[in-house]
């Protein structure tokens, strides 16, 4: 009998949604769509009907922007990054960003909430010389922290900047007009909506002159070779599609529950803080510090107890690695040591909750 485990890690990864019914009969069929038989033509159809309703489903002119699949968000933002010679990202965003990033003097700070310094920002970009590339990630995975991206595109457009926004975390977590967004380009991810793991895809607008990434065989547009997965975009356009037409009822649900949540472990223990709580934030997450509690201890012992959390992002081959983030936000070496990352997704219910609570109040009456 399987073990029973509440997960509770949904910025990890999503479960993904039921596809195989709609999908199974392009399963059958040998999909390269760089061929020029029947099959390859029907190939090359199903990848450009994903591409195209990927970009109508967050509102993006096709006119005006172009879509290229990858591997992931990390390859995604890895190939806008490279794309500029000099680029700056937020102290705060993801690893895949800050580490194109060797010039440390390009890192943004942000504030003790995690928010960008903008007048930091500006005396950074004032002068610069080559056309400068501002990256940052729209919510942060760790702590849910939604930048003012409109404040940020703002300063940035006076400096005469390129803006690339990750906007892994927040499709369909956050009701967002990406139109709106005035970037020149953005990163997505497949499988933190409920697709396929696997697959990501850059945005950008026409005019931003993206370099080659992979070369070979000349497969989208250029930027990166190989034979794309027809089967990983059609299911990521299907999950793309089902999570932002439900992002209202998805925020109210789990805002409510993580609200629960919060309050529930307030009571347990009066000394306990949830990170950048009084900021806007992605409405499924929350950064708890277990005061005098190891985070790689709360994780362990969490998953004993049958509750699947994390010490932050997951995106470093499996490692526990204490949070760069909450360091960038200068809390305290204790205070980043006993933090963790609970994030909530569609199936969670309140009795997740209470259940994950009492198992909270198990943990933190073991310290010491």
């Amino acid at each position: 009998m399987k073990k029973k485990v509440i997960y509770l890690d949904y910025n990890s990864t999503s479960p993904c949604i039921d596809w195989y019914d709609s999908m199974k009969e392009i399963m059958l069929f040998p999909l390269n769509p760089s061929s020029i038989h029947y099959f390859g033509r029907f190939a090359k159809g199903v990848l450009e009907n994903a591409r195209r309703e990927i970009l109508q489903t967050l509102g993006l002119n096709i006119r005006e922007y172009s879509l290229v699949f990858t591997s992931s968000g990390t390859e995604a933002n890895n190939i806008a990054v490279n794309s500029c010679s000099n680029a700056y990202a937020l102290a705060t965003d993801h690893a895949s960003t800050l580490r194109c990033i060797e010039d440390t003097s390009r890192i943004i700070p942000v504030t003790c909430k995690g928010i960008v310094d903008l007048d930091l920002l500006k005396i950074l970009l004032k002068g610069r010389g080559d056309k400068p590339l501002v990256c940052v990630s729209l919510a942060n995975s760790e702590t849910g922290v939604v930048q003012p991206i409109r404040d940020i595109v703002s300063v940035a457009k006076s400096h005469d900047a390129l803006v690339h926004v990750d906007c892994v975390q927040c499709v369909g977590k956050l009701n967002v007009q990406f139109s709106d967004l005035d970037c020149d380009s953005m990163s997505i991810s497949s499988h933190k909506i409920g697709g396929m793991a696997g697959i990501g895809a850059l945005i950008f607008r026409k005019n931003f002159s993206i370099k080659t990434y992979t070369k070979g065989g000349g497969q989208e547009f250029g930027i990166r070779s190989g034979t794309e997965s027809v089967l990983h975009a059609a299911i990521f356009s299907q999950a793309l599609s089902k999570a932002v037409n439900n992002v209202r009822n998805y925020m109210q649900h789990v805002s409510k529950l993580r609200d629960i949540m919060e309050n529930l472990i307030s009571q347990v223990c009066e000394n306990v803080k949830f990170w950048c709580q009084d900021m806007e934030r992605l409405p499924n997450t929350s950064c708890i510090m277990m005061p005098y509690v190891d985070a790689k201890i709360q994780v362990m012992r969490f998953d004993m107890l049958g509750f699947a959390v994390s010490m932050g992002s997951a995106c470093s081959s499996g490692s526990m690695t204490y949070s760069h983030v909450l360091k960038a936000m200068q809390l305290s070496e204790d205070e980043i040591r006993s933090s963790i990352r609970v994030s909530l997704g569609y199936d969670t219910t309140e009795e997740h909750i209470v259940e994950f609570v009492k198992a909270w109040e198990v943990v933190y009456n073991q310290r010491g």
